[in-house]
């Protein structure tokens, strides 16, 4: 907060077990004022806030709204909800209320809210968990005209008001949202429409069932009109194109002619033809891959080659993999290395000196140890040259 108190716009005081509302006299520029989970009985003491646009005041001890009296040009928003307001006495005074927010009180009668009907700024209402139960509530919501949102459930007249729901939204013409679920405009003109029958004596659900064909036959010609519209942009689209390429002659036609509006059989044959060159370019076929990358690629498979740990094989290698296992068993137990194999194993095979002028089939097998260690310097420079080829 600053410490001069005509500059702070907001004030917190909730939960500071606040029984009294004093010295605000300085705080002159106050527009946000939260009371919440205080013991206040009275809300008088606001009376220099005359900038005031919201009050919050739930969850208190208050019976009545009084000290409110010279707001009535500037408060907007009031939350007295969780207190024990048994009626709303004082609240058409406040010309600029907007949100009002009374539920989890003690209002019990259709009198105790008779004051909303003065209300004429006030489009938010919540007025749930009370005791209502007088049908003749509804006479009140009904008469405030910028009620946009109410919501009235935990009352005990919802259950007595005759098919509540449709009720509420034929006899609030401009709710847009009722408890727990908005009002939209299908929904109204179905109230509307089963109220009309009730008043003069017809069959409700009837005129209901009517008014929902209507809508659907509405949507149906809706669809249809947008169906059209697009066709008729293509078609112009494929105008268009005829006359950029070419392929009509309008010399018959004055130069300002729309194309839209030129006679069908102009651009018949046109058509034909495009449509005919469009066929024959047929189906998108994708570039084979090159018979050498996929020669190497079953070469590496063949040889059971598999990538140094901590690294992943690529997925057409796995791919590859799986559909030769499926087709020949365990890959790599009893094949014949490929050719491309054999060729790169070659030097390999060839690299030991031969001793004493003999040839390098004449040499003797080498111990167990170093022939392990040999096929696996041979396995891995194997791997690598393979990965280098594909």
């Amino acid at each position: 907060m600053f410490t001069t108190p005509s500059l702070n716009d907001k004030m917190f005081l909730n939960n500071k077990g606040i029984t009294m509302l004093q010295n605000l006299e300085e705080f002159t520029g106050l527009k946000a004022l939260f009371l919440e989970g205080n013991g206040l009985e009275s809300l008088e003491g606001l009376q220099t806030l005359t900038q005031l646009k919201c009050l919050y005041a739930q969850k208190n001890f208050l019976h009545q709204l009084d000290g409110l009296e010279h707001l009535s040009d500037t408060l907007d928003t009031l939350n007295v909800s969780n207190n024990r307001l048994e009626a709303l006495e004082g609240v058409s005074e406040l010309a600029k209320l907007a949100t009002l927010q009374a539920s989890h009180n003690q209002l019990a009668t259709a009198d105790a809210i008779e004051e909303l009907r003065d209300c004429k700024n006030v489009s938010v209402l919540d007025l749930s968990q009370n005791k209502l139960d007088d049908v003749a509530i509804v006479d009140t919501l009904a008469a405030m005209p910028a009620l946009r949102v109410l919501y009235l459930s935990g009352n005990p007249a919802v259950s007595k008001v005759p098919h509540y729901r449709k009720t509420m939204v034929s006899r609030c013409k401009g709710l847009t949202f009722l408890d727990d679920r908005p009002v939209f405009e299908k929904e109204r003109r179905c109230s509307e429409a089963w109220a009309d029958a009730v008043a003069r004596g017809e069959d409700g659900i009837a005129a209901e069932r009517a008014m929902r064909k209507t809508i659907v036959e509405e949507e149906d010609a809706a669809k249809e009109a947008n169906f059209q519209f697009m066709k008729k942009m293509r078609e112009g689209s494929r105008r268009r194109r005829l006359v950029r390429e070419g392929r009509v002659d309008l010399s018959a036609f004055p130069p300002d002619a729309a194309l839209e509006d030129l006679p069908d059989e102009v651009f018949t044959s046109a058509l034909a033809e495009v449509d005919a060159e469009d066929e024959d370019v047929g189906e998108y076929i994708p570039p084979q891959e090159p018979p050498e990358l996929v020669a190497a690629r079953e070469a590496l498979v063949q040889s059971g080659w598999r990538p140094p740990a901590g690294e992943e094989e690529p997925p057409d290698i796995t791919a590859l993999r799986a559909r030769m296992m499926s087709g020949m068993g365990s890959v790599g137990a009893a094949t014949p290395p490929p050719a491309e194999v054999a060729a790169i194993s070659a030097p390999a095979a060839t690299s030991a000196p031969a001793t004493d002028g003999a040839s390098v089939g004449d040499c003797a097998p080498a111990a167990d140890g170093a022939s392990a260690a040999e096929s696996a310097q041979e396995e891995a420079t194997l791997g690598d040259e393979l990965s280098d080829v594909d």
